[in-house]
């Protein structure tokens, strides 16, 4: 008996995104596998984003455009309209790296039905072209956690009722709520997690989380203040040193 498809939620947020939003529409639609549902939020853009966006209004799910309490209140807006077994979310600077990704990320869950998450490899790009930098994720084990270890949130996917049971993003952590979300889910004894060791995503460069030295000291702050709740002050604070360690690493080997 051949397995169910299971159907995968892929929700982009964008605000005045006009430069890279038909990107990562493609993106999506070149998809080799068809059974997704594909969402649209947008915070009210006042470029021409909307304008594309509704190009695409044959293949886009839901669109929704709205003035919203910053990106992650847009991702819960996302999770609540999602009618998937499977959701991910891929931001509007960023593209899936192969027509393959849905299909392997498909074919992971369908392949083991207790499975929660599944998740891969990512680039970093410069100008949308250049790869800056790699992300190898590796293979989870709940260990990990404790040395700082999360997977790339653009390859996180993740059985849609699980981020609901979570109650989506925490909004208290303004620029690292994708961390606490993941680690909350992960941290879980009975969570499975299964490995995709391949690129799934290239991301652009220079999120919120990275954009400066203040933003990169603010989003560890905010991974500690949501660790330090689950490991306590001497755990969390040597995990915030070694996640600090591996981007450092990161770092040197792609130059």
């Amino acid at each position: 008996m051949k397995k169910k498809e299971p159907l995968i939620t892929v929700v982009t947020v964008v605000y005045n995104g006009a430069a890279s939003i038909s990107r990562c529409i493609t993106s999506v639609r070149n998809q080799t596998y068809k059974n997704v549902e594909y969402i649209v939020i947008d915070g009210n853009s006042k470029d021409k984003t909307l304008e594309i966006v509704n190009r695409n209004a044959d293949f886009i799910s839901r669109i929704i455009s709205e003035d919203d309490k910053g990106i992650y209140d847009a991702m819960n807006k996302g999770i609540q309209l999602a009618k998937g077994d499977v959701l991910a979310f891929l931001n509007a600077d960023d593209v899936y790296a192969n027509k393959r990704v849905l299909e392997w990320v498909a074919e992971a869950f369908a392949a083991q039905s207790e499975m929660d998450v599944v998740y891969g490899n990512l680039h970093l790009l410069k100008h949308t072209k250049k790869i800056d930098r790699t992300w190898i994720s590796g293979k989870f084990y709940h260990w990990k956690l404790l040395t700082g270890w999360a997977p790339p949130h653009p390859c996180f996917f993740c059985k849609t009722e699980l981020v609901r049971r979570a109650k989506g993003f925490n909004r208290r952590y303004s620029i690292a709520a994708d961390y606490d979300l993941m680690l909350r889910i992960l941290s879980k004894k009975r969570t499975k997690a299964a490995y995709i060791p391949k690129f799934l995503v290239n991301m652009r460069s220079g999120g919120i989380s990275n954009a400066n030295i203040r933003a990169i000291a603010r989003a560890n702050r905010q991974c500690y203040m949501s660790a330090r709740r689950r490991y306590g002050v001497l755990r969390t604070s040597l995990m915030i040193f070694l996640k600090l360690c591996r981007k450092i690493i990161m770092k040197i080997k792609s130059l």
